[in-house]
């Protein structure tokens, strides 16, 4: 016949294991949130790149119908644009100083090579 100290022995067994359990148990659920939130961003992450891959592809559409729209390619800016029109601005001053000199009485010399320098 057991005895009260077999009985309490056997009950702190008991309650030791089901602490043991218990933890196990909590042990397990934070594993399984962790990845579940892992799992979650993740998703997220792929959501927001495809997100913006598909923007990317709208916005060069929308780029490709403005230029069939205006009926032609982009045309390249470089220095040889930038060549023109300063030589462009520096004729119509020209012309704009010869004005203003001949009105007030005087004359300008013929513009050559040296003139610019």
């Amino acid at each position: 016949m057991p005895t009260c100290t077999h009985i309490n022995y056997h009950q702190e067994a008991q309650r030791k294991q089901r602490q043991i359990e218990r933890k196990n148990a909590a042990l397990v659920r934070l594993q399984k949130e962790k990845e579940e939130e892992e799992r979650r961003l993740n998703e997220e992450i792929r959501r927001q790149q495809f997100e913006k891959l598909e923007q990317e592809e709208n916005r060069r559409l929308e780029r490709e119908l403005h230029l069939q729209q205006c009926g032609g390619k982009i045309k390249p800016t470089g220095y040889s644009s930038k060549q023109t029109q300063v030589k462009f601005q520096t004729q119509s001053d020209l012309r704009h100083q010869s004005k203003i000199l001949r009105d007030h009485g005087l004359v300008m010399g013929h513009v050559n090579g040296q003139f610019f320098s």
